[in-house]
């Protein structure tokens, strides 16, 4: 069951659906693959859109699933410099596979 409030725009004029989302905007991400004789550039903005799996954040009693937003970021880095970028889908596929296996909560 998810509680569902009306949405509201951040400062930013991002849209969120419900209390229990976050996430972290513009992240900026610039790949070159090296591999070929011909360098290969990637150039993404990355938006993260997390929603936690309970209320407890917003009441105030934990933070405990809550992911930091650096840590978002250093988190897309991390798994570009990994496993590279062969696409904004596949990219995005491999970011929502990692958060959903790492953070139960979401």
């Amino acid at each position: 069951f998810k509680s569902v409030v009306a949405s509201s725009l951040d400062e930013g004029g991002e849209e969120y659906r419900s209390f229990r989302e976050y996430g972290k905007n513009q992240v900026k991400l610039l790949y070159v693959n090296k591999e070929d004789k011909v360098h290969q550039i990637m150039e993404l903005t990355v938006k993260i859109r997390l929603e936690l799996d309970n209320d407890d954040e917003y009441r105030g009693t934990s933070l405990k699933g809550v992911i930091a937003t650096d840590t978002q970021k250093n988190i897309i880095y991390i798994l570009a410099k990994k496993y590279g970028v062969e696409g904004p889908e596949v990219f995005g596929l491999l970011l929502a596979n990692f958060f959903l296996s790492e953070y139960p909560t979401l």
